[in-house]
């Protein structure tokens, strides 16, 4: 796969949707959030994969309805990296899919692979719990270095393991290279009542930590990580389900 030139899937706007949520004032909200949400992602994929994707040599960027051309056609020469979401035990790349239980993720993938079973898949930080389902280049930045690592791990091991076993293993080494860091978390974490039993104050967390700890925005602590601050971490939060 790492031979193959690389695909990068790009969102583009559904006549259907638009014509749909262009209906009624009271989905004025959505149409904006759903048109960001596409124009937004498509520059931040593009920004990241430019920075941090080294796998493939060659990349180019299409939209879904030119991915799907090629896949009708065989055209099999290609690897894609598509923005996904599990829903109800489908894979579903879109916007539309977004209702009950997802997990949005990059899938890497031959271009003839199903699309509801992805040769790979790693799920996306900070997904749907920032306002306005906000990524930022953080996010991707880890979705894209997990891929490459844990395939390079796994080929080099000669053994195939999902990505949080992966994490399991590696982290005996990596986390001793956490002695006498700040870790910074983002402040809105404290009031995420979805995973947390109760709100937690900056004072609960420091003492529960036990360590250096920062509470700062998502800016600040995307800049942080994109940056390679020195003697700073950071905390994502990552969602998880059996995909």
């Amino acid at each position: 796969m790492a031979k193959s030139p690389l695909l990068v899937e790009l969102f583009e706007e559904d006549a259907e949707v638009i014509a749909s949520l262009s209906q009624k004032a009271k989905t004025a909200q959505e149409l904006k959030e759903y048109k960001s949400f596409i124009s937004d992602y498509n520059a931040m994929i593009k920004s990241s994969v430019e920075k941090y994707w080294k796998y493939n040599e060659k990349v180019e960027y299409k939209t879904q309805s030119e991915v799907k051309k090629l896949k009708e056609s065989k055209n099999n020469k290609y690897v894609i990296l598509p923005y996904i979401k599990q829903a109800d035990g489908n894979m579903d790349a879109g916007f539309k899919a977004n209702s009950g239980v997802t997990i949005p993720a990059l899938s890497y993938s031959k271009i003839e692979s199903s699309d509801k079973k992805p040769d790979y898949k790693i799920c996306v930080p900070s997904s749907e719990i920032r306002k306005d389902n906000k990524y930022l280049e953080c996010d991707f930045k880890f979705a894209l270095i997990g891929i490459q690592a844990h395939l390079k791990w796994m080929i080099q091991n000669n053994k195939t393991v999902q990505f949080n076993e992966y994490a399991e293993i590696v982290w005996k080494d990596n986390c001793s290279k956490l002695k006498n860091t700040k870790v910074q978390v983002e402040k809105s974490f404290l009031q995420q009542k979805a995973f947390l039993q109760k709100e937690l104050t900056v004072a609960d967390a420091k003492e529960a930590y036990g360590h250096d700890i920062e509470f700062v925005t998502a800016e600040e602590l995307s800049s942080s990580y994109t940056s390679n601050k020195k003697g700073t971490a950071v905390l994502l939060i990552i969602p998880y389900g059996t995909m």
